[in-house]
This record gives structure tokens, C-alpha cells and sequence, in this order.
């Protein structure tokens, strides 16, 4: 996948069919309003392209490594912690409608040095409403 990829090197508009055929593949049977609702609307890195925080679920085109996060943003993505690449959500849903593993430990500490928002803003991005 060209997801992972640094954005200056990325052409928008094959991320964004890179993003929708892997919607589309991952997902075939499976779509509720939800996803739906989380697929990309044109332009952007990510399924969804609100201003909240979501839950969002990564997958590392080099490791296959896989993780879940209840810290995802819209064009923003999150560090393999093994492979130092960063990756962009291929999933992502409204936080407040958690089903099974989604539900957000909120006792887990958020590895700021891992997220790509974090180090946009400069701080911890659960503090952004």
C-alpha cells in the first residue's frame, strides 16, 4: 500500500483510490452505516474526514502489524512502533458508538511520540474538543 508513505511524496488522488479500494476489498459484506459514513468523500488520507477524534483500526503495509486506536483523526496517521513508518487509519468510526473491541482503555497511557497529530499540535491531541 502507498498509505504509508510520507505525504509530500504521495499523489493525493491515488491515496484517496488506494484508501476506497481498500474499503472496498476489506470490508466486502460487512458495511453498516457506520463505515459508510467513514469512506472518503473525494480528497484526504484517511475514511474520514470530520474534525473529532475517532476510533480508527491501522494495519503496517510493511510489518503487518496491527493496531487499534482510540485517537485517530482525519488525514492524520500513527507510527509503527516497529518499523518508525507512518501509517494512515484504514478503518475509522464515531467513538461514541463502540462495538466489541473498540471500546477505548482509558487508562492506557496515548504514545504521543507515535502520533502524527500529537506532533502537529505540539501536545497531547485528546485535549483538542
Amino acid at each position: 500500500l502507498s498509505l504509508a508513505v510520507p505525504h509530500a511524496s504521495l499523489d493525493r488522488v491515488e491515496t484517496v483510490k488506494c484508501a476506497v479500494l481498500f474499503d472496498t476489498i476489506g470490508q466486502l459484506g460487512g458495511k453498516d452505516d457506520r463505515e459508510a459514513e467513514a469512506r472518503p468523500k473525494g480528497e484526504g488520507q484517511t475514511p474520514y474526514q470530520g474534525k473529532k477524534r475517532c476510533f480508527g483500526e491501522y494495519k503496517c503495509p510493511k510489518c503487518k502489524r496491527k493496531w487499534m486506536s482510540g485517537n485517530s483523526w482525519a488525514n492524520m496517521g500513527q507510527e509503527c512502533i516497529k518499523c518508525h513508518i507512518n501509517v494512515y487509519p484504514h478503518k475509522q468510526r464515531p467513538l461514541e458508538k463502540p462495538d466489541g473491541l473498540d471500546v477505548s482503555d482509558q487508562s492506557k497511557e496515548h504514545p504521543q511520540h507515535l502520533c502524527e497529530k500529537c506532533k502537529v499540535l505540539g501536545y497531547y491531541c485528546r485535549r483538542v474538543q
